[in-house]
């Protein structure tokens, strides 16, 4: 059986399940129209085989109509996006999905764990593929194992030959921040973002003035009566991820089962262990978290130089044992 890719965590510091878009691979693909396209002049390349359905940025589910014997890396664009171009030395937000077209499976789900220059570890063509191109496109590469992963590495990563042809299709999501924000040593109260709560206690974060501070500030939001969360318990929580720049929200386990990590810089970014020692069970927690406390010496993360907005509510802790 051909084997799954496993990519290696870009990330030192996080719980099992910490920031799903960059450590785990998206299994579960939506249903979408199937994307039609037209050809370029009259020439038929590999990827005119290949048919992409699923929505922009949520899912691209690959199939191939027949034998692909590809020569070299050829390209095709399957959306023409609109947005600002991606500079030939920036880095994007880039989601993924790779075929084995002979054995009619999917070799990476899609996924928008990493970014452009964390893939490019991966396959290097991908570069040269979204450089250039507008946020909001979509498009798919071709080739030989060898071509789009590097000669020799075919087989350790999905147990192909080099010989063996390879479909790739990437969306181009947004571009990533290249620089760390400016930060201030006067953060107030009235710096941090509006957070309301459902009935559910699900969260609505609202960013107010956008400052970034430069440590980790944190609020209550609503007080809890339970064990104190010491450094080392176990400790389980929900939480929403949300960017300070722009009020985007990254990811929210609310309404799912609880994240668990120890409570420490060892399992969790700086920021988030900082703000969740010394909290109560039942306690839900506005945390805004600068990129030194954050992804920043991830190199080439979509987060590395964001500042993270966190809304956790402390479900669970256990003692560390001694």
């Amino acid at each position: 059986m051909t084997a799954r890719m496993e990519f290696g965590a870009p990330l030192s510091a996080r719980p099992t399940r910490w920031t799903r878009h960059l450590l785990r691979t998206v299994t579960a693909l939506s249903a979408g129209a199937a994307l039609a396209w037209g050809l370029v002049g009259c020439s038929s390349t590999p990827n005119d085989a290949v048919t992409v359905t699923g929505d922009f940025g949520t899912a691209a589910a690959i199939s191939v109509d027949g034998t692909l014997s590809p020569s070299g890396v050829t390209t095709k664009t399957l959306i023409q996006g609109d947005g600002d171009t991606i500079a030939d030395d920036g880095n994007a937000e880039v989601g993924l999905a790779v075929y084995d077209p002979t054995n009619q499976q999917d070799l990476v789900a899609y996924s928008t764990s990493y970014s452009l220059d964390e893939w490019t570890q991966y396959f290097s063509p991908l570069a040269d593929a979204v450089h250039g191109q507008q946020i909001g496109t979509r498009v798919s590469l071709v080739g030989q194992a060898s071509d789009l992963v590097g000669e020799g590495n075919a087989s350790s990563y999905f147990s192909l030959e080099d010989s063996d042809p390879l479909v790739v299709v990437a969306d181009v999501i947004d571009a990533v921040q290249a620089e760390d924000p400016e930060t201030t040593d006067t953060f107030t109260d009235a710096d941090f973002p509006t957070v309301t709560l459902d009935d559910a206690g699900t969260p609505t974060t609202m960013i107010t003035t956008g400052v970034t501070p430069s440590t980790t500030q944190v609020k209550v939001i609503k007080e809890g009566n339970g064990t104190v969360v010491a450094e080392g318990d176990t400790v389980s929580f929900n939480y929403q991820l949300t960017r300070l720049r722009d009020g985007k929200e990254i990811e929210s386990d609310y309404g799912e089962d609880a994240a668990s990590s120890t409570a420490s810089a060892d399992g969790l970014i700086a920021g988030f262990a900082k703000a969740i020692v010394g909290q109560h069970v039942g306690s839900t927690v506005l945390a805004v978290v600068p990129p030194s406390e954050g992804y920043g010496d991830s190199d080439g993360s979509t987060l590395q130089h964001e500042t993270l907005v966190f809304v956790f509510t402390v479900t669970d802790t256990t003692a560390a044992s001694k």
